[in-house]
């Protein structure tokens, strides 16, 4: 067993770790649904105010210098007026309009005008033409919303082919020399056609830092050469199930107009990005609006914010679940081939304990907190579906805590499945009070509440903090008979309140 096992679950579970981070800070509402359009018809017509002049326009004809005075003959600026007037109502046909528009109209009265109308209105012609191309300008000015999300997506989906190429390279620079990784990582070389080129392969002390390099630079292509070595990589090395398709019932029907499963969902995404990258006509973007994307959902400027959030949260779903399906399978392989007890196999991981055992059981100890820090931010789909997939890979399906957590993120969500039953299903009979709290909260049974309260107060089962803060006990906290506890053990117990 080699001694680089405690460093490979380091960096691992610090990429996980950052995955969560960047989940939730790209799940934070950056003021996306308060992007006003700089163009809107309100505020065209406002810059198509008239003006009164100063003298009539007869009076200011008469001058030498008059900014209203147009020559009959002056025929190039007159069609030059007319072409701007219509390039501007070609620009304002793409804002929204519904039905019969009283600003609408009066700004399309407006771009009809003769030249010297214009002049009469805006009160110079100087003026007059000045401020159609201001309004030109404004129009042609990209959507702060689209600018917005479309940079978020990009952001986005970056980050998740990132953390997919993270998994594997990770993986393969520091155990690649591990039977069972080096077969993966050469079936997968052979069957995607992974270049690994003499000249490369000398720029690198180590053989297996050359094979990361050309997974990194194969899959950095694009995402169906991403998901394409992902997913080759995952079957050689064994893996099952780390597509997402596990909560089918739950993002999968949320992202239905995406596609049907996670590979349609994400490379539908991938052309939404390339679409914005490229600012393609075919794709249903226009230029002048920052790339509006067309598909199932309407225009990417349409999107409200909380689709974009379950968009992320399934992406991230999806990257977290293949990072640790790999740290998974590492660690029981490494186990089961090691031929080492327990003790011995310690000795040759580098002494300290730094087992694969331990490292699973600090990998799900540590992730259980960030499972409740995705709860508190109200991401229900990460959180369930990440406690989900650690109770069932790392604890072995006996994680109550996790079980609770995900119990509770589901009844937060209008999925398809019977969670009220599976949380029912729960025994907490003979466990300590902070199970039993925790399913009386989710399934708002209060009967004989205070009395466990009490109980996990007393018994120093919880803290006051934690009472306060875990967010599966936001339904308790509600309830009179919590603050009727929390008053009495304050009265009994004042040197247990933390501060």
């Amino acid at each position: 067993m080699p001694i680089s096992f405690p460093n490979y679950w380091n960096l691992a579970l610090a990429s996980v770790d950052r995955q969560l981070v960047t989940a939730i800070s790209t799940c934070t509402d950056r003021g996306l649904p308060g992007h006003a359009s700089p163009a809107s018809m309100p505020l065209i017509r406002k810059m198509m105010d008239s003006v009164t002049p100063v003298q009539s326009l007869l009076d200011a004809n008469a001058l030498p210098d008059s900014g209203h005075k147009i020559l009959s003959s002056d025929t190039h600026f007159r069609a030059t007026l007319k072409w701007l007037q219509e390039e501007i109502c070609d620009l304002l046909s793409r804002l929204p309009v519904n039905g019969f528009d009283a600003e609408h109209a009066e700004v399309l009265s407006v771009l009809r005008l003769s030249a010297e109308d214009t002049a009469h209105r805006f009160g110079t012609l100087t003026e007059g033409w000045d401020r159609l191309v201001e309004i030109k300008h404004k129009l042609l000015l990209p959507d702060d919303a689209v600018l917005a999300r479309s940079a978020w997506l990009v952001s986005l989906i970056a980050d998740f082919e990132r953390s997919l190429r993270e998994a594997i390279c990770l993986t393969i620079e520091c155990l690649g020399r591990l039977e069972f990784i080096s077969k993966a990582a050469a079936s997968t070389v052979t069957e995607q056609c992974i270049g690994l080129l003499p000249h490369a392969i000398l720029r690198h002390e180590k053989t297996e830092n050359a094979v990361a390099q050309a997974f990194s630079e194969s899959m950095a292509d694009g995402v169906i050469s991403t998901l394409g070595v992902t997913t080759c990589f995952a079957e050689h090395l064994g893996m099952l199930d780390f597509k997402g398709d596990s909560f089918k019932e739950g993002l999968h029907t949320e992202l239905k107009d995406l596609g049907s499963n996670s590979e349609e969902i994400i490379l539908r995404l991938a052309e939404v990005r390339r679409a914005i990258l490229h600012d393609t006509s075919s794709a249903g973007t226009t230029p002048s609006s920052g790339g509006i994307i067309r598909s199932n959902l309407g225009p990417l400027d349409n999107w409200d914010f909380a689709k974009l959030q379950v968009i992320a949260q399934f992406l991230y779903s999806y990257s977290i679940h293949y990072s640790l399906g790999v740290m998974d399978i590492v660690s029981r392989t490494v186990t089961d081939t090691s031929g080492h007890t327990r003790s011995q196999s310690d000795s040759v991981l580098g002494i300290d304990g730094k087992s694969p055992a331990v490292a699973r059981y600090k990998a799900s100890s540590e992730l259980r907190v960030g499972t409740m820090v995705l709860l508190n931010r109200q991401l229900w789909w990460l959180a369930g579906s990440l406690a989900d997939y650690l109770r069932e890979r790392y604890e072995d399906g006996d994680g109550l805590m996790l079980r609770l957590n995900a119990a509770f993120a589901h009844s937060q969500l209008g999925i398809p499945r019977e969670w009220k039953e599976e949380a029912m299903q729960i025994n907490v009979d003979d466990k300590a009070p902070r199970y039993r709290l925790l399913k009386k909260s989710i399934l708002h049974e209060w009967a004989g509440v205070d009395l466990v309260i009490k109980e996990a107060l007393e018994s120093g089962d919880m803290t006051l903090d934690e009472l306060k803060l875990w967010p599966a006990l936001a339904a308790l906290r509600d309830q009179a008979g919590y603050q009727q506890a929390i008053l009495e053990f304050g009265k009994l117990q004042p040197l247990r309140r933390r501060t």
